[in-house]
C-alpha cells in the first residue's frame, strides 16, 4: 500500500467514477407465500411501464446484477445500487 502513496506512483492507478441507481418497491396487494408482494416501481424517480407484470422482484433483481448493479443499501422501500464507471484521470 505504501507504494501507491508514493508521489506519482497513482499515474497508472485505475480511477473509477460511480453511477447510481435508485429503485423504489411498491405493495401490490397480494400475498406470495404468506408475504406481503412488492415489486420494483420506479427507477431514479421514473414509473415502469407494466411495473404490475414483474413475475417476481429477484428476476428483476438479477437483471440489475448482469448489468454490473451491486446494492449497496436499503432504506424502508428504497434500494440503492451502484456500478463503476471507467474514466481517465486528467492530472
Amino acid at each position: 500500500m505504501q507504494e501507491i502513496l508514493e508521489e506519482g506512483a497513482m499515474q497508472n492507478w485505475p480511477y473509477f467514477k460511480w453511477e447510481y441507481l435508485s429503485v423504489t418497491l411498491s405493495y401490490t396487494g397480494r400475498q406470495v407465500e404468506g408475504q406481503a408482494e412488492f415489486l420494483p416501481r420506479w427507477v431514479n424517480g421514473q414509473e415502469l411501464e407494466n411495473w404490475q407484470h414483474i413475475p417476481h422482484y429477484t428476476t428483476f433483481l438479477n437483471q440489475l446484477g448482469e448489468e454490473g448493479w451491486e446494492l449497496v443499501a436499503i432504506s424502508g422501500s428504497n434500494l440503492f445500487f451502484k456500478r463503476p464507471k471507467r474514466w481517465q484521470a486528467s492530472i
